[in-house]
């Protein structure tokens, strides 16, 4: 199988994908603009709520990029039978919000459950190996 650079596919001896570190950065990142966007916040939400709030958000956040990217098999075509365009400017900011709602949650899961990005990096770095193993054997 040929692996882009910064693959968690691609492991070192001991097993490890130096790119989850990498991709934990970039996640540690968005985790930390978020938390000083919370910082901002003049509604402060009790944990329980705020957590809900966020996954809620996520949730209809990407189902708007959902639609900017006409999913519809039977709404893909105007009145004049041409192929509907994606709006690339809508899907981008969809894409950000969605981002911006999941650098959110990640900032909830560091703050009160000590589940830091690279924890998550190197979980999906685990898995990536087994999840390949499944696609490439049609076992999804």
């Amino acid at each position: 199988m040929t692996t882009r650079p910064y693959s968690l596919l691609e492991t070192d001896e001991h097993g490890r994908a130096e790119s989850a570190r990498f991709m934990a950065d970039g996640l540690a990142i968005l985790v930390q603009t978020q938390q000083d966007m919370r910082e901002l916040e003049k509604y402060k939400q009790t944990d329980d709520d705020r957590l809900r709030t966020l996954f809620l958000s996520l949730m209809s956040e990407a189902n708007e990029l959902l639609q900017e990217l006409r999913w519809k098999p039977w709404a893909l075509k105007d009145t004049r039978g041409r192929r509907r365009r994606v709006n690339r400017d809508l899907a981008i900011k969809e894409a950000a919000d969605v981002f911006a709602f999941l650098g959110s949650i990640l900032a909830v899961l560091q703050e009160d459950y000590h589940i830091t990005p690279l924890d998550i990096m190197d979980a999906l770095a685990h898995k990536a190996p087994q999840t390949a193993e499944r696609l490439k054997n049609q076992r999804v």
